[in-house]
């Protein structure tokens, strides 16, 4: 890198001989040899068109406008400096946040706490906020900036413009349903088996894309959800389900407080991707560090 043909070099150079005003000082401070740095010093000169040093038998002194470059140089060489021992380990700061969202019903100890048990150990000083939402609200908290970085199944952000996500882990779909409910108890069953059934569905305002794979999903075991009954939250919608209401398509390691009153049918052959995503233009490197350390991890952890 050079400006008007002055290179980073000759700029220590240049630096050390201002300080020291003294060419030996400085050439044994850089590990060179005094003909070397008086050369340097020399095309550096030329190359401004201005002289930066009076020589003298006595001694050596800044010009009027060696003065000026040191004034304007050091501060930047500060600056270099400090963002070099950043780019090292950007977390030495305190007062550092870091803001993840998962969605509501998440299960977090499948992975996610004892990840950010083993980051804080090494990163002690950063804060980590971790939030709870429904599918839309953390949608829009990314969106807002309000999260750094989120938790939720891929079909909420694919193709969403200006959003990165990576893949966690793959976790099965499945058929959640009461314990009381006539095929509870039964083993081998397909969706198809359940195409009669009342569907507790959230409102396809909270998640289009989840609502419509739901759908699509169901087609291809040849029906059409017949009863559908909509719900504001996941709460609400467990809350129908436990009370023998009907069913629902879940991920299977959703986070359920009362599961004996529950039973989960696994569809063998359909995945959910669960993903950790943030905005293209978080240039944060907390998050860069989080993120990257999370994906190392979980190539060890089994789901």
């Amino acid at each position: 890198m050079s400006f008007k043909g002055v290179t980073l070099l000759q700029i220590e150079y240049f630096l050390a001989v201002a300080e020291y005003l003294n060419f030996t000082e400085a050439a044994k401070r850089l590990y060179t040899s005094q003909p070397s740095l008086s050369k340097q010093i020399s095309h550096m000169e030329k190359k401004l068109g201005v002289n930066l040093f009076y020589r003298t038998k006595r001694d050596v002194r800044l010009t009027a406008e060696g003065i000026i470059l040191f004034n304007e140089i050091n501060g930047v060489i500060g600056k270099i400096d400090q963002a070099l021992q950043k780019c090292v380990d950007p977390m030495l700061e305190s007062g550092s946040m870091l803001r993840i969202g998962c969605y509501d019903v998440m299960d977090t100890g499948v992975f996610l706490n004892q990840i950010i048990h083993d980051f804080k150990k090494i990163y002690p000083l950063v804060e980590i906020v971790i939030e709870r939402h429904g599918f839309k609200k953390l949608r829009q908290k990314l969106d807002s900036g309000d999260l750094d970085t989120i938790l939720t199944l891929s079909f909420e952000i694919d193709q969403k413009p200006g959003i990165i996500w990576d893949e966690i882990y793959k976790s099965s779909t499945c058929i959640l349903m009461s314990i009381h409910h006539p095929l509870a108890n039964k083993e081998g069953l397909s969706l198809s088996d359940f195409k009669a059934e009342t569907f507790i569905m959230l409102e396809r305002e909270e998640s289009p894309n989840g609502y419509d794979d739901v759908i699509a999903l169901c087609k291809s075991y040849g029906f059409v959800p017949r009863k559908v009954r909509h719900m504001p939250n996941v709460e609400s919608q467990l809350l129908t389900i436990e009370a023998g209401e009907g069913i629902a398509l879940t991920d299977d390691h959703i986070r359920i407080f009362r599961k004996a009153n529950f039973r989960r049918c696994i569809l063998k052959d359909d995945f959910l991707s669960v993903v950790m995503a943030w905005r293209v233009e978080n240039r944060s490197p907390i998050v860069a560090v989080f993120n990257n350390y999370v994906l190392k991890q979980m190539g060890s952890i089994e789901t």
